[in-house]
Order: C-alpha cells, then structure tokens, then sequence
C-alpha cells in the first residue's frame, strides 16, 4: 500500500518499474478502499502473492503500529510477517516524522524476520489489540537488532 501523496506517486512509479503492484491508498485517504483492494489481491486464485507497507501508518507516531495490516492478515487468510532492515552506510531524512532511512548505494542490508503471525477470523477486540502490541513490540525488538548490527544509532 502505498500513500496518494505526492512523494507516493513517486514511490509508486519506481515500485511498478520493479515489478511491484502499487495499491493506493492509506489512513487518511482511501484506506478502506485500497485494504480490500489489498484482500482481493492476496485472494486471486492460483497465485501466491505478497503485501507490504510501513505499518507505522503516514503520519506516525514512528514504531506505533497500526491494526491495518494485521487486518489485512485476518481478512484475507493471510499470515503477518515482521519484517524490518537497516545498513551500513545510509540517508537518514531527519526531517521527516519517522526519520526514515535509505542505503546508500553499495551499503550493507540486512534484513530480518519475526515468527508468522495467524490471525483467527473471530477475533475479539480484545485480543486483537493484545497481538497489535505484542507484534509491535517484536517489530521494535527486530529494528533495533538490525540497527545495531549495523552500526546506526536513531537520533
């Protein structure tokens, strides 16, 4: 999912050049739209499909995760994978809300992964919730793993 922004578009344009489906969409605008654009997209029949975004949402706060992808999981069958990254020699764009970070071209990156994540259809919200921070929680542990390892330090 990637935001109707300008900068998504851009991010959308270099994501279909790679082989990417862009679906658009986020919080605050077409975000129920493009969730069920997402579900239909993992549900087509005889393919094995995969989704990502940033789980922080557009507009943060940074390492907050919203519920909309671990719906997404729910709604379509599907698992949530945590998945998180860092590397060497990177951009930090400290002006952004997240202080998002770009490898630098022939940087390291090191990629890791959380245990799949299953997400019953009846779920109560209770107990949605209580998964909610319990990945989020291991999304943070995995960051700053990756952060570490590569030697980067947030400010």
């Amino acid at each position: 999912m990637i935001s109707r922004s300008k900068d998504g578009e851009f991010t959308a344009r270099v994501g279909n050049r790679l082989g990417y489906t862009p679906i658009r969409g986020s919080s605050s605008r077409g975000a129920v739209g493009a969730l069920y654009a997402m579900v239909r997209f993992l549900k087509t029949p005889g393919e094995k499909r995969l989704c990502g975004t940033a789980v922080d949402g557009p507009k943060g706060p940074a390492r907050k995760m919203k519920g909309g992808m671990l719906e997404l999981a729910q709604k379509s069958g599907a698992c949530f994978i945590p998945i998180t990254c860092s590397g060497t020699r990177l951009i930090n764009l400290s002006r952004s809300w997240d202080q998002t970070i770009i490898p630098k071209p022939f940087s390291r990156v090191l990629i890791d992964f959380g245990s799949p994540v299953f997400i019953s259809p009846d779920i109560s919200n209770e107990a949605f919730e209580s998964l909610r921070l319990r990945v989020e929680s291991e999304l943070n542990r995995l960051t700053d793993s990756v952060d570490h390892m590569c030697g980067y330090r947030p400010t």
